[in-house]
Formats: structure tokens, sequence, C-alpha cells
């Protein structure tokens, strides 16, 4: 068996799609708006192609989805925060797959981190990085905090030491393009043999500003590794964990169910 100081994926040198002619009609139309944010997000739904990974519901592809049990004692505040409903799911994913080494990458205010901390035994150590000093308030000062190893510098594989792998990697610093490739291959490089990745923001909103390439980018990787959605949730998930791996599950995606409001499945956001 290979150690985890072998497991990495050598991608290609990967850049942004040329846009096609609805895609460049579309921006046409958005810069006559005057740059607006709400027609960018209105416009960008139009780009269906962007958003294409398989979808599935957590519970389908999380271990013990449905019976984890986790505490919230404040939810995450501040616009860049992560909603509360992909902090429970993250959450979920942690305890699910017994994550006992966690990264993340960008931090902001730390409410995710602070939340990791608070649902996980004293074995877990979780590991923030984040380029801004002041990230991490949410913790700082706190029992947490002594928890919580926070390191500051840019998204590179700078700041780790050559053999240091992480169980699960939750990847929510800048969206944009350029950036969702670079922190997707320290990711991987990261990772350890069993673990699990976690990205935020798959959503469809934001393209044209340039401020969210993240469909772009993991449509791009899901060419090289399996990539599922998280229905009703920002989330995407790669795991390569003994009986859940990603690989099992990228071909049962299916489309939001058409039951009815009664009977659907998929979780609220």
């Amino acid at each position: 068996m290979p150690s985890e100081s072998t497991l990495q994926i050598d991608f290609p040198h990967i850049q942004r799609p040329k846009s096609g002619a609805k895609e460049r009609l579309l921006k046409f139309i958005w810069r006559c708006s005057r740059r607006s944010s709400g027609v960018d997000a209105l416009l960008t739904r139009k780009l269906s192609h962007l958003k294409c990974l398989p979808e599935l519901n957590p519970a389908d592809c999380i271990p013990d989805f449905a019976t984890t049990e986790i505490v919230i004692r404040q939810c995450p505040v501040g616009t860049w925060s992560t909603p509360l409903i992909d902090v429970v799911v993250l959450l979920k994913c942690a305890l699910g797959f017994h994550s006992r080494r966690i990264l993340e990458i960008g931090s902001y205010l730390g409410h995710t981190a602070r939340m990791l901390a608070e649902n996980t035994g004293v074995e877990t150590r979780i590991t923030t990085l984040d380029e801004y000093p002041e990230h991490g308030a949410a913790y700082r000062g706190t029992p947490l905090e002594q928890k919580i190893d926070r390191r500051i510098g840019k998204i590179s594989l700078e700041p780790f030491q050559p053999d240091e792998k992480f169980d699960l990697i939750f990847v929510d610093a800048d969206h944009r393009f350029e950036s969702v490739v670079n922190d997707t291959q320290v990711a991987m490089s990261l990772l350890a043999k069993d673990g699990v990745i976690v990205w935020h923001d798959y959503q469809q909103e934001n393209h044209f500003h340039g401020l969210n390439g993240v469909p772009e980018a993991l449509k791009i990787f899901s060419k090289s590794i399996p990539i599922i959605a998280l229905k009703g949730t920002y989330l995407a998930m790669h795991t390569r964990h003994p009986g859940w791996e990603t690989a099992k599950f990228v071909n049962q995606g299916t489309t939001p169910a058409a039951d009815g409001p009664w009977r659907n499945q998929s979780l609220r956001g």
C-alpha cells in the first residue's frame, strides 16, 4: 500500500474555459445593466452547463448522517460566514467519517472551526489557514483555542510539513476560478489516503462578476477525480473513505425530485 506522502494527483495546468456565444451575450446584457448584482444572479442561472456535478442527498453518501447528533450553541454571523445548513452537513461529515485531522482552508471569523471544535472529541486537531492575521475571532480567547492550530499565510504547501496529511479538508477561501484551482490542488496534496474534501459555494451566482468560479473549476477537476454536489446545500464533496468512495456514488446523482413538497427528502437550505 502506498504511503500517504505519495498519494498526490498531478493535474495538468488548468485555465479558465473560453466563453461561448450565449455566455458572451449574457455578459453584454449584464454590462448594460451597469454590472448589477441582481442581474448577474439572474443571468448566471441561465448558464446551466457551469453547474453540472451529479447531486445526491447527504444522507446517502455520508455515514450515519441521519443519526449523528451535533450541538449548535451560536449561529455563524457576518456576510461571509458559512450558512448554518452547510455547517450542519459539514459537522455530520466530520463525525460520520471519524475525521481526526481537519483542515479549513479559508477561515474568516472562525465560526466553522469553532463548531468543529465543539462537536469533535479531544483527539481531534483542527488546523485553519487564512492569509489574514485577524482570522479566528470566533474562538480566540476561549478554551477551544487550544484545540485549533491557527496558521497565517497564502494558500500553498509552504505552511505545512512535507508529511502532513488531513482526514477532512474544507475549502472555503477566495472563490475566484484561479484561486479555487490553486486551493483544490493544495487540498489534494494534503489529503490523507482515506480522506474527504468538501468545497463551499458550489452555487449558480455571481459568475459575471468573476467572484464565484467554484462550479467552473470543479467541473474541470471532476474529469480527473469523482466529485458530487450535496443536495440542499452549497457543498460539493470528494472522498476516498473505504466503503463510501465518491466513485461509487458519482453515477447515482439525480435531478431534484418532482414528487411534490410533501415527499421531497432534500435538505432545506
